[in-house]
């Protein structure tokens, strides 16, 4: 089985920290190995790249995905997922953290994601309803089931 990858989408989670650098530490400090960010531009590129070299985790730019924001995933079979390229994840209708209140079941979807052999980083781009590292449980969890 391959384990998932996932990077934290630092716009929006850690929003409770003031800048993006600091947001960069905390992500790391969560266990992140990559971040993204759809608007990393209030802090000096400077000091973006000493928290990056810091913490040795990798950048991987939002930018690419704008003209797929509308994608449905529901209306598309699994063997279309990585057709798409960058996959971020948010429980529907609430835009919140994937184990909350909604419609999908992403067990279900990292499964499938999983056998498909899916590589590239998943973006945790959601509003956490709690605080972010309160609201990475459900990720805790598939590490700790992945290993």
């Amino acid at each position: 089985m391959q384990r998932l990858r996932f990077s934290a989408n630092v716009s929006w989670l850690y929003t409770e920290l003031p800048d993006v650098t600091q947001r960069i530490y905390a992500a790391a400090s969560a266990g992140f190995k990559a971040v993204e960010a759809a608007w990393p531009y209030e802090s000096p590129v400077e000091h973006i790249q000493r928290a990056k070299k810091d913490t040795g985790v990798t950048q991987y730019l939002d930018e690419r995905q704008s003209s797929d924001r509308a994608y449905n995933l529901l209306s598309s079979t699994p063997r279309h997922w990585t057709a798409r390229g960058h996959i971020q994840v948010a429980q529907a209708p609430g835009r919140n953290e994937p184990d909350s209140a909604g419609e999908l079941n992403y067990q279900y979807l990292f499964s499938v994601l999983e056998d498909m052999g899916y590589t590239e980083y998943i973006g945790c781009e959601y509003k956490p309803l709690r605080s972010t590292d309160e609201s990475l449980g459900w990720l805790r969890d598939y590490w700790a089931a992945s290993k």
